[in-house]
């Protein structure tokens, strides 16, 4: 059986969450978060699959750490190892730190050997972590559910650009959404978001593609996309495009010090930033076609 591996980063405990966010911008398919070795400091261990390549992994982390601005003592203090886990061993963590985890008040996300009672007035979201596209637990996953909780109308029509887990296009179905379209690039995810939907007994009202935002056709009330600031730029006329006339745009996934520039993107293309949520350190922007002023 071909082993997974971990990939251990052990940073000051202030850069924490940042550093996780760029393991999961890696594509991490699980992160536990523990304290250091010594006070003050931070061991993030993140799990890859066998086919990525842990050099170039550790490569691309070392690039993203050293082009931080304004962070260049996190490349010089971070420790950083790689070890190869069996796969038997991966499976078996995720028992040990996939804990239920709370988006907000009324929604629950739990693994399915740790299933929790609907919180009160809303109810639980059961993610398989088989590779762990979004369980929920990283900044921009919660800050865009809360934002898809305050903002999806019953009876809309939303589209999940890069689905990964599915978590997103499920609570949008729980939360009254009339029909989801969930695409994503990675066939992976794919299988992963199709299994979660079944779970989640959702499936009926997900229309699961494989492919790109080209393979989607019509108009959306809400345009949910959770992924990376490049890649949502790339894609912002075409995400405009899919968006009703009085629809709105819920885009994370990106850092704090790229707000300026990607609202300079949006007002380019004839978008307007409705609102901004910051989570850490990242933030979610809400933006629709035309001015509420």
């Amino acid at each position: 059986m071909e082993s997974w591996f971990k990939l251990s980063l052990e940073v000051p405990s202030d850069l924490s969450d940042l550093a996780s966010g760029l393991l999961f911008d890696l594509n991490t398919a699980g992160l536990q978060v523990e304290d250091g070795h010594t006070a003050g400091w931070t061991l993030l261990s993140a799990y890859f699959q066998p086919h990525c390549e842990p050099v170039q992994l550790a490569s691309e982390l070392k690039s993203c750490l050293q082009g931080l601005p304004g962070r260049p003592e996190l490349l010089s203090t971070a420790h950083l190892r790689v070890e190869a886990v069996p796969q038997e061993d991966w499976a078996t963590s995720w028992r040990d730190f996939f804990q239920p985890i709370f988006p907000t008040p009324r929604i629950a996300i739990c693994p399915p050997w740790d299933r929790l009672p609907d919180p009160l007035g809303g109810f639980t979201i059961t993610i398989k972590p088989q590779t762990a596209f979004g369980t929920g637990r990283h900044e921009t996953t919660r800050g865009v559910i809360q934002v898809i909780e305050q903002r999806i109308q019953t009876g809309d029509r939303l589209l999940d650009v890069g689905t990964g887990s599915g978590i997103l296009s499920i609570a949008s179905a729980k939360l009254g959404a009339a029909k989801v379209c969930a695409v994503d690039v990675d066939p992976i995810a794919v299988e992963n978001a199709r299994e979660n939907f079944a779970l989640n007994e959702v499936a009926d009202r997900i229309d699961l593609k494989l492919g790109s935002i080209s393979k989607v056709s019509g108009r959306f009330d809400l345009v949910v996309s959770n992924i990376l600031f490049e890649p949502l730029v790339s894609m912002l006329r075409e995400l405009k495009a899919h968006t009703s006339l009085t629809g709105k745009l819920i885009l994370g996934g990106i850092l704090i010090q790229e707000e300026a520039a990607f609202r300079e993107s949006i007002e380019q293309i004839g978008l307007f930033v409705d609102e901004v949520r910051r989570e850490g350190d990242w933030i979610c922007v809400i933006a629709a076609r035309s001015s509420a002023k």
